[in-house]
């Protein structure tokens, strides 16, 4: 489970080494277009066009999930290093030595932030180091001139400016009742969540209790302005426009509450979430739903596929939503996987852009990032810049796929991967690179193959004894009938069965 707006959270490093400036033997290659093409129907009029073909290829140092598109540059963090390109064609302009940094960079004006074992601001254009904090943090949103972290269970608010310390909170107060019983509690291991324009927000534990407070800090002092308790761990808080979103892995809901409010709002299952432009998404198995949060709470539309899997937080760019899908082919031969663009206003769908093969197994999760006209994804070791407009721009060829004729929101028709002049070398239909999921596996000798049922199983290789662990086993029916599965889990001579 990731989320988030850029803004906001990324994992702690765990070393520290000097920073400089590096050379760099990667290479991007403009003008490859063999990566996929254009699909579905529509002019991919509004804000965002859909792409022509890919502009640029980077093969040197990145991760999809720390990468962030702004001010005609792209940011992304690999190995405790950062490295910086030049959007337009993907030419690397600065890139430090290992420093520690982790996560994802958040670029504010004309600086770039990093978290790890100490935060750290650089120039965004030429790279060079501003500060270095005397803390680190293990995320960092970045607001109100101030870098907010946390770190060993303390809340920190440094100045964006030199790195020193404002203020910083180690506990807040929270009081719920539960029928004719009050509760007091103290969290003591305050977790950086998310800052906007009006606050900072916070989790904790909340001993004794199973429950986990949430608090919004005064941006300026660190005061506490509100409190509530959550009735399970938190694993993501997402705030913004008057709401404050948050889930864990315990139960895969995502819960939608105002402001220092006790009253659930919204309980959608979910994977991803995100409160971003004013909008509440909820990004979960089949369904990828939008709520307005400009004058209360009221759900805008909802994307339900039959087969389609969300796989990404989504991206806002003007009025325009982008995120990437895959949908699972019938028998197990993986998935085909697309980046799809919604009207942020209506759901409707305004274009796809496929890709050949299989490289996103199904159930997993993969990242997009984007600017004004430049989808960014990773494929095949590769970050590609997918970019509209390519026809007026000198020096790039046109998209040798071409579009398609299928209506929106149609699935485009099934073409033979032989008959594809695309340049991809990953042929279409290849199998997923496996993550311990069962999806696709051959039936054994003896038994008949359903190919409208998919099973999809997640666990570990091994549990210890006397440890728990969580199995996920997912069942699709692609079949226009319904169908009773059963499920049997053994461990030694331990059997349990349920039918579904």
């Amino acid at each position: 489970m990731r989320k988030l707006d850029r803004r906001t959270l990324m994992a702690a490093g765990t070393t520290l080494a000097a920073g400089g400036l590096l050379g760099s033997t990667a290479t991007a290659q403009e003008g490859d277009d063999g990566e996929g093409g254009a699909e579905g129907g529509g002019s991919g009029n509004g804000d965002f066009g859909r792409p022509d073909g890919v502009a640029w290829r980077y093969d040197g140092s990145y991760r999809i999930d720390t990468t962030v598109a702004t001010g005609g540059r792209v940011h992304t963090q690999e190995n405790g290093s950062i490295s910086t390109l030049d959007a337009e064609d993907g030419s690397l302009e600065w890139e430090t030595d290992d420093i520690g940094a982790s996560g994802a960079p958040v670029v504010e004006g004309d600086a770039v932030y990093t978290a790890g074992e100490s935060i750290r601001a650089f120039d965004a254009e030429t790279g060079e180091e501003r500060w270095e904090s005397e803390v680190g943090g293990n995320g960092i949103a970045v607001a109100h001139g101030t870098v907010y972290t946390s770190a060993e269970g303390t809340l920190y608010a440094l100045d964006a400016d030199d790195g020193s310390i404002r203020w910083e909170r180690d506990s807040f107060e929270v009081s719920w009742e539960l029928g004719e019983d009050e509760f007091e509690k103290t969290g003591e291991e305050v977790t950086l969540g998310d800052a906007d324009e009006e606050g900072v927000y916070a989790s904790s534990p909340l001993p004794d209790s199973g429950n986990s407070g949430i608090a919004a800090f005064d941006p300026e002092t660190g005061e506490t302005e509100w409190s509530l308790s959550h009735f399970m761990d938190i694993e993501t808080l997402t705030a913004g426009s008057g709401h404050v979103a948050v889930w864990s892995g315990g139960d895969q809901i995502a819960y939608l509450y105002p402001m220092g409010a006790q009253e659930r709002v919204v309980s959608d299952l979910a994977e991803d979430i995100l409160i971003t432009d004013g909008i509440f998404f909820t990004n979960g198995p089949y369904e990828f739903t939008a709520y307005d949060l400009s004058d209360g709470v009221e759900q805008t539309w909802q994307y339900e596929g039959d087969a389609i899997f969300p796989y990404s937080v989504p991206v806002v760019v003007g009025d325009t939503v982008v995120t990437a899908h895959a949908t699972p082919k019938v028998g197990g031969e993986g998935t085909d996987e697309r980046i799809v663009a919604y009207d942020l206003s209506t759901g409707e769908e305004r274009w796809q852009y496929a890709f050949d093969g299989s490289e996103w197994s199904h159930g997993g999760f993969t990242w997009v990032a984007a600017d004004e006209d430049t989808v960014y994804v990773s494929r095949n070791d590769e970050l590609l810049a997918l970019r509209s407009g390519l026809d007026d721009r000198d020096g790039s060829e046109d998209d040798e796929s071409g579009d398609s004729e299928d209506e929106p929101g149609e699935e485009p028709e099934d073409e033979d991967p032989a008959d594809e002049d695309s340049g991809n070398e990953e042929p279409a239909g290849d199998e997923p690179e496996g993550d311990g999921d069962g999806g696709g596996d051959e039936p054994e000798d003896g038994q008949d193959e359903d190919p409208s049922l998919e099973l999809s199983v997640s666990a570990p290789d091994s549990i210890a004894r006397g440890e728990s662990a969580s199995v996920d086993i997912r069942v699709w029916n692609h079949g226009e009938d319904a169908a009773d599965v059963t499920i049997t889990l053994e461990a030694g001579d331990v059997s349990e069965s349920v039918t579904v």
